[in-house]
């Protein structure tokens, strides 16, 4: 069985007690019903992951002794996913799946032809981040931003520029040195204002398959091509 895995907002740079509370508490006191001298292992989300036991646990908060900590590097490369949102689930499973793949930043982008607006909020957001990044052992949070205009997406865009076009190249070497902006329009396709807005800003055409694909799907598709280790 594997050890679980908490999160944890205190940074962790050495050995000793770390507090567990909040939805992470629930879940250890209501869901695993952990008790003194299990083994956890806890991550703060910025690189830093300690194992170590139940030290104690109450009403609300789960104590922890840390016994070892270990730093993990920052993702490499640096990808920023900057994406329309797609309708009801589709949004959740496209954060999740993001952050399985490797996602360093999340941003949602508002394009002209798109239409839905997100499932809750970007705390929300975040706590889908914690989930998955528990789930599949990583030890680096994304950032994830509130929905952004994709003027203001464009004036801050870093390293290599990639928008996903059906109609871009395909046989083009995607590996990028550091960092990474990968623009991912909504179902409708971006318009013709916009592909202009993307191009004078850097951006070059980036094609995924020879299909036309739902937004989650070249989101994935993407992180899954771009997030790879160098």
């Amino acid at each position: 069985m594997a050890i679980p895995r908490f999160y944890t907002e205190t940074l962790l740079t050495n050995p000793g007690p770390v507090a567990i509370d909040g939805e992470e508490a629930r879940h250890a006191l209501l869901s695993l019903r952990l008790r003194a001298g299990d083994e956890v292992v806890v991550f703060d989300g910025r690189g830093g992951r300690g194992v170590g036991r139940v030290a104690e646990t109450g009403r609300r908060s789960v104590r922890v002794l840390v016994e070892r900590v270990e730093r993990r590097e920052a993702p490499h490369p640096r990808v920023t996913l900057a994406t329309a949102i797609p309708k009801g689930k589709r949004w959740p499973f496209l954060v999740e799946k993001a952050v399985e793949l490797g996602a360093a930043r999340i941003v949602p982008v508002h394009f002209a032809r798109g239409v839905a607006k997100g499932e809750g909020d970007p705390e929300r957001w975040r706590r889908w981040a914690i989930e998955a990044a528990k789930q599949c052992g990583r030890d680096w949070l994304p950032e994830i931003d509130p929905p952004s205009a994709l003027a203001d997406i464009l004036s801050r865009a870093e390293g290599v520029k990639w928008l996903a076009d059906p109609g871009g190249d395909g046989a083009v070497d995607v590996r990028p040195i550091a960092d990474v902006t990968v623009l991912v329009g909504p179902e409708g396709g971006v318009t013709e204002d916009e592909r202009g807005m993307c191009r004078a800003a850097g951006f070059a055409g980036l094609c995924l398959s020879r299909n036309i694909l739902r937004v989650e799907t070249a989101a994935l598709a993407a992180c899954a091509l771009l997030c790879r280790p160098a």
